[in-house]
């Protein structure tokens, strides 16, 4: 037969206190918390909600090594464009002729597209001028926010 198991005090109340804990925390049922409100002067919007100021903007797109630049003018009516003017200053035959394609075709591109979403990578084979395009976006949305 066994050894009878001698049990301090100590250990038996441990025990008991682990048993009460894992049976309260196991038979109750809580409702999912809610995340704590912050503070929304201190949290930045979510870019998504950010507005523009409705009017008409100019700025310099700069690109390329030489360096290049076009001057863009667009207008803006809830956050979207609504008439884009490209004004070329390239005197290399080369690069006037990437700013001219660039400049005739942007407008059926932006036009119409929510400010935030008309970055472009190439258009009507010309990079750099979409460097520069992109460069005259970000000012434009920098002014149209103050």
């Amino acid at each position: 037969m066994p050894a009878p198991l001698h049990r301090s005090p100590r250990a038996l109340t441990a025990v008991a206190a682990l048993s009460c804990t894992l049976l309260a925390t196991g038979c109750t049922t809580q409702a999912p918390q809610a995340p704590s409100p912050s503070l929304s002067a201190t949290t930045p919007a979510p870019e998504e909600d950010m507005r523009y100021l409705d009017g008409d903007y100019q700025a310099e797109g700069w690109y390329g090594g030489l360096p290049s630049h076009i001057t863009v003018d667009l207008s803006l009516q809830d956050d979207a464009i609504t008439d884009v003017s490209i004004t070329n200053h390239a005197t290399d035959p080369t690069s006037l002729g990437y700013q001219e394609a660039f400049a005739e075709a942007i407008g059926e591109i932006a036009i119409g597209q929510p400010l935030d979403d008309a970055d472009v990578d190439i258009v009507a084979g010309a990079s750099g001028t979409s460097e520069g395009w992109n460069s005259a976006l970000d000012l434009i949305r920098e002014d149209a926010r103050s």
